[in-house]
């Protein structure tokens, strides 16, 4: 083989590592017709399918198993990772929502769960489901969810849920599962050594989209994304700025010093 054949080889080897990394059926939806041919197992779907499996044995705290799960598969991509993160949160939150749905459709119940929760986040499940999926799914897609039952809105384990009835109004009940099982936002720390945080919101600002920031409201040093941006390769985490930190921590803090 030449010298040319030898290259072009590493070129389709380089190319076909860059697919796997880059795969992902998790975009933001573009709504297709339900009437789409079946489509093949997408690979970052199947990883999403693994980590849930990881995550639903309750053997340990998601967060940690999620990490070790993308430890594990380091050639995943940042918006693959982020959003199979996502989905498995959004199992974790509303499962008995998804459980109830996925009554009516078809395949293991971790598929069904799965596909509940990336079609809520709004993420483009085409690649990873076929015509009868998705048809299914814009069916769930049109329910109203104020006529499930209130235990199943709650997303609640049975015995909370009894408990705190018993004690409250079950609206308030409701106001307080809806809260919990809001997606949490990424809160920042700024290091006022380096920078204040009027000047961290600012660049934050200017960084372009999803770095859309404000000051958390009790916490004086914490700021507030509105998305869910990359930050390793930002300057201001690069350089010491800012730290990932939720504002209850970052308050614990205040209170301890």
């Amino acid at each position: 083989m030449d010298g040319r054949g030898m290259k072009n080889k590493a070129n389709q080897r380089d190319d076909r590592r860059r697919s796997t990394k880059n795969a992902s059926p998790l975009r933001r939806s573009t709504r297709a017709s339900a009437s789409d041919a079946p489509r093949s197992e997408d690979p970052a779907f199947a990883h999403a399918l693994a980590a849930l499996d990881e995550v639903m044995r309750f053997d340990a705290a998601a967060d940690g198993v999620l990490s070790r799960y993308f430890r594990a598969h380091a050639s995943l991509g940042s918006h693959a990772r982020a959003a199979i993160a996502e989905g498995v949160y959004a199992v974790l939150r509303q499962r008995l929502v998804y459980q109830h749905f996925a009554q009516s459709g078809q395949g293991p119940l971790a598929r069904r769960l799965m596909l509940l929760a990336l079609t809520d986040l709004g993420l483009d499940t085409r690649r990873a489901t076929d015509a009868d999926e998705q048809r299914w799914l814009a069916h769930i897609a049109s329910i109203d969810r104020s006529t499930l039952p209130a235990e199943t809105r709650s997303n609640m384990p049975s015995w909370l849920w009894s408990r705190l009835t018993a004690r409250y109004p079950q609206a308030e009940v409701l106001a307080l599962a809806d809260a919990l099982n809001q997606p949490a936002p990424l809160d920042l720390r700024v290091n006022r050594l380096r920078m204040s945080r009027e000047q961290a919101i600012e660049q934050l600002n200017a960084s372009g989209p999803g770095y859309e920031a404000i000051a958390t409201p009790y916490a004086p040093d914490g700021v507030r994304l509105a998305g869910k941006p990359s930050l390793q390769r930002h300057p201001l985490f690069e350089n010491g700025t800012l730290e990932v930190q939720d504002e209850g921590s970052q308050l614990l803090a205040h209170l301890v010093a």
